[in-house]
């Protein structure tokens, strides 16, 4: 069987259409953007392609590209705007839902906000939800976790808020005969609405390839890298930094955004940098030279800088809520903490300066851990889960 394949932007390296391009299975992947394909060819996208999937087998939507150009220009310009999620989403939606109309022999493998459409109106039997984000149920239940105190003073999920992707996110539920995701944490929210088990496979996210040299002298720092959102637990991380303080050690927080009250939590505390986004190779660098990556998440579907940090040698603390127990690390490579808990990460995070003083820390055992776990792998997998579940 053939599958049509949809999401918006990059996702994931399209490594999951890039497992059925592999195997000569992709019907079309469908998204908004795809360099050597779409028209204009716009420079600073030219990322946007892989060298598994034929330009040829990928159909673009420019009706789903210039709404999110328009955001960027906008938000470049210093004006505050939303982006057009819904806009964006159902562009794609209704274009899934035309290939499949028009390809009814063929599977769907679409991911979560652009399945719904497709699903609903299909004559395929065979509709699988990729699920990238952990859904409303456990989003829910995992901010209760949060041992900061009134989640209002926290900027709120859109997930938790938005009552119109509620109703999408039921539609594909309803209608999916089968579920992909990349932890074990994100299949417990397919479950809890109502898929079931059975019918779920977890592949985890793959590495990336370890680079020829891994630097084995580090310095004493731990990096936050991702969104400075309370569903991160940044502020978390603040908190167990304020406490513990270790001497002679510093904490890099690399943030694409920050909800406010974050950045306050952060302001002032000693030892600490703070900076937005930083480029590829900058960002290589600061995994190079750090000891140990932190992931102090409430809600995370897996993590990707997980796998790019292991693979750069860095050691891993991670919430149970992340994609961090999936990947099976033992201590000191990996830690897998509770959710929410100050005492337990502080914890961790003393464990890993006592390995790390011990001399028990080692950088090319880390990457190798990643070699082990590639996005090759990450492919096969997903062929794996797709026999199964048709």
């Amino acid at each position: 069987m053939r599958f049509i394949v949809g999401f918006n932007r990059d996702r994931d390296g399209y490594e999951v259409p890039g497992a059925l391009a592999e195997e000569g299975v992709l019907s079309t992947l469908v998204t908004d953007y795809y360099h050597g394909r779409s028209i204009p060819r716009l420079g600073w996208l030219s990322h946007r392609k892989s060298s598994l999937i034929p330009a040829s087998h990928v159909r673009p939507v420019p009706g789903a590209l210039i709404p999110q150009l328009r955001y960027e220009a906008t938000k470049r310009l210093g004006l505050r705007s939303a982006f057009p999620s819904h806009v964006v989403d159902d562009r794609l939606a209704k274009v899934l839902a035309c290939e499949s109309a028009q390809r009814p022999e063929d599977g769907l493998l679409i991911y979560s906000n652009y399945a719904w459409r497709a699903f609903r109106q299909a004559a395929t039997k065979t509709r699988i939800l990729f699920q990238y984000h952990p859904n409303v149920h456990v989003i829910s239940e995992a901010m209760g976790l949060d041992e900061l105190g009134d989640r209002e003073n926290w900027q709120r999920e859109l997930e938790e808020v938005d009552d119109k992707r509620k109703l999408k996110e039921g539609v594909e539920v309803e209608f999916a005969t089968g579920a992909i995701c990349a932890s074990t944490f994100t299949a417990r929210g397919l479950v809890m609405s109502g898929i079931p088990v059975e019918r779920i496979r977890v592949v985890p996210y793959g590495c990336p390839s370890p680079p020829a040299v891994v630097s084995q002298q580090r310095d004493r720092v731990f990096l936050f890298v991702g969104q400075g959102v309370q569903r991160k637990g940044l502020h978390l991380l603040a908190e167990a930094w304020r406490r513990l303080q270790p001497p002679g050690w510093k904490m890099r927080v690399v943030a694409s955004r920050m909800d406010p009250l974050i950045a306050q939590t952060l302001h002032g505390l000693p030892s600490v940098t703070v900076s937005g986004p930083v480029s590829h190779a900058e960002l290589g660098d600061l995994y190079d030279s750090a000891s140990a990556l932190v992931l102090p998440s409430l809600v995370e579907g897996f993590g990707l800088v997980l796998g790019e940090a292991l693979a750069r040698g860095c050691s891993l603390i991670g919430t149970t809520n992340t994609g961090l127990p999936d990947l099976a690390l033992s201590s000191p490579v990996g830690q897998v903490i509770q959710p929410g808990s100050i005492a337990e990460l502080m914890a961790a995070m003393e464990s890993h300066i006592a390995a790390f003083e011990d001399g028990q820390v080692d950088p090319h055992a880390n990457s190798r851990m990643a070699a082990w776990r590639s996005w090759r792998e990450f492919r096969v997998g997903i062929r794996d889960a797709l026999n199964k579940l048709t």
